[in-house]
């Protein structure tokens, strides 16, 4: 299971007249590696970067800074892959259009993810269910999986899917794998139109303070 931490550092007390208030923002993850290390069979991890224009420049540095930090704790041969998504899906990577949709972790292959998502930017509208789509999508490419479990980082909005259009979709895309959701906590509450928990396998989860990814558990 994945668990988002963090903890925000800032000087309390302004000077007279002082107008800004500079804050460290630390993210931290742990177990998401956990796929794998135990049962038999492979295990596949998909991190979901929601790069939808409400991300904002600062929502959308922390959460690709929580997807790095997701994918130093992927153990070594895990299959996995990462989507960048807005109101459509995209295979940030591995950066293949046919085939296997994810490849086994090495120092390699997670070096190159890095790179991939140093580039996303925050622009578009949004479609969680595109998104979990593709999820199923790359996990069904590659065949025989014993665990599979994908990590949402998002704002929790859903601008271009109604919450019935959105609980159908997500229902049928997410059928077989489990997600934790990290929802920036600038919402505080996982909206009506986002993906529904009862057909995800997962719960959201949020805590007032901002900026802040918080981990989401399944059921």
């Amino acid at each position: 299971m994945a668990l988002f931490t963090s903890a925000v550092y800032q000087n309390e007390f302004l000077p007279d007249g002082g107008t800004d208030v500079n804050s460290i923002v630390t993210i931290a993850c742990s177990g998401a590696g956990a796929a794998g290390q135990t049962g038999s069979g492979d295990a596949g991890e998909i991190i979901i970067v929601d790069t939808s224009g409400s991300m904002g420049e600062r929502n959308m540095q922390a959460a690709k800074q929580a997807a790095m930090v997701a994918l130093d704790h992927i153990l070594d041969g895990t299959y996995f892959a990462v989507v960048a998504g807005n109101h459509k899906a995209y295979l940030a990577y591995p950066m293949v259009q046919s085939g296997a949709g994810m490849v086994r972790m090495d120092a390699r292959t997670r070096a190159e993810a890095r790179r991939a998502i140093s580039f996303f930017r925050a622009d578009g509208g949004t479609a969680m269910g595109n998104w979990l789509n593709l999820a199923k999508a790359l996990f069904d490419s590659i065949g025989g999986l014993a665990q599979k479990h994908a990590i949402l980082l998002t704002d929790g909005e859903n601008h271009n899917e109604t919450p019935s259009n959105s609980t159908r979709r997500s229902a049928t895309a997410s059928a077989g794998f489990r997600w934790t959701a990290a929802a920036s906590a600038s919402t505080g509450r996982c909206p009506r139109s986002a993906p529904s928990p009862r057909h995800c396998w997962g719960r959201w989860t949020s805590f007032p303070t901002r900026p802040n990814w918080v981990r989401s558990s399944p059921n």
